[in-house]
């Protein structure tokens, strides 16, 4: 197994963050598994069977462990982890403030995701993908991030983005879900500025 080398957690605690890998689930060489352990253990969902890609088995992984959270959560997903976190994160609003979606599978690959909500994701939101995944062409990635108006990083050819492609740990994700935490941290500081904005306005005029 390669050594990873360590790096200070630089996570901030204003939202819980929960793990969604793929199928076949991440092993420890991944950069899941990574940033789990950079963001002083960050939690996995857990599943029966990681080899049947079942939307709904993910959903309500996903949702048992962001139920247990104090707080709105992160979502860090890959491949078809990503597909399961960012229809999650339509149907929960309230429940999450970011989805982090790495290499996200083609949904057309799979049955049980075709029909995947074409709904925009309603919360901070990036989608980093590869040029020469081949999971996912380039053009479906941009059609995705335009379908979920979700700003789409283009990591260049990183393959899969996993550790066949040589991700273990890697800093840049880490800088991704950093700059992600800091645009959810804003737009709930807008959220709730705007309810008090609202609040004092009608008292104002009560």
């Amino acid at each position: 197994m390669s050594q990873m080398k360590p790096v200070e957690p630089a996570l901030p605690t204003r939202f819980a963050y929960v793990s969604v890998p793929g199928i076949g689930d991440s092993g420890p060489d991944h950069w899941q598994t990574w940033i789990e352990e950079v963001g002083g253990g960050i939690p996995r969902i857990k599943l029966t069977n990681w080899r049947k890609p079942s939307l709904n088995a993910w959903l309500n992984a996903i949702d048992e462990a962001v139920t247990s959270q104090w707080t709105p959560a992160i979502l860090i997903a890959h491949s078809f982890g990503a597909l399961a976190a960012a229809q999650y994160a339509i149907e929960e609003p309230s429940r999450i403030a970011g989805v982090l979606l790495v290499a996200p599978a083609d949904p057309a690959r799979f049955e049980d995701a075709r029909d995947l909500s074409l709904a925009p994701v309603p919360c901070a939101g990036f989608m980093v993908a590869s040029r020469n995944d081949p999971w996912m062409e380039m053009r479906v990635a941009q059609r995705w991030s335009q379908i979920w108006r979700l700003k789409l990083i283009d990591e260049g050819d990183a393959g899969h983005i996993n550790v066949d492609s040589g991700h273990g740990a890697w800093p840049a994700g880490l800088n991704h879900l950093a700059r992600l935490t800091y645009e959810a941290g804003a737009r709930a500081t807008s959220r709730i500025g705007s309810i008090y904005l609202a609040n004092h306005q009608r008292n104002g005029t009560a």
